[in-house]
């Protein structure tokens, strides 16, 4: 084959496959997006959005929280218990078991929920 029959052939395979593509970039036309449809599936589709969106759930859910009293604590301390017979407690001088909660000052709760909200 000489080069002007290789040329000639991809000329030809050229031409096939513009006209193959042709309907293709018709239907491609037709389906085409208006502005408020483009902008709608990329504001449903968009991750950064959806992560944000995720981000402001926690928030909001983090704010409703912020009203209540924290968690109570159980607390069980020794003192004065002898190196020789840790486990013996009746020989400690201070061994004390109880349940503390924290109990903020008065007006502390609302402005914790109002600094969360904002």
């Amino acid at each position: 084959m000489t080069k002007a029959g290789l040329l000639l052939i991809g000329i030809l395979a050229a031409l096939g496959a513009l006209l193959v593509s042709r309907p293709a970039q018709g239907a491609d036309a037709q389906a085409l997006l208006n502005l408020s449809q483009a902008v709608t599936e990329a504001l449903e589709k968009n991750p950064e959005i959806q992560t944000l969106r995720e981000r402001l759930g926690v928030v909001s859910a983090r704010a409703k929280q912020a009203p209540y009293l924290e968690d109570p604590q159980i607390a069980f301390q020794l003192g004065g218990v002898p190196l020789s017979t840790p486990t013996s407690f009746n020989r400690a001088d201070a061994n004390s078991i109880g349940i503390r909660q924290m109990v903020p000052f008065f007006g502390k709760l609302t402005l914790k929920e109002k600094i969360a909200q904002q």
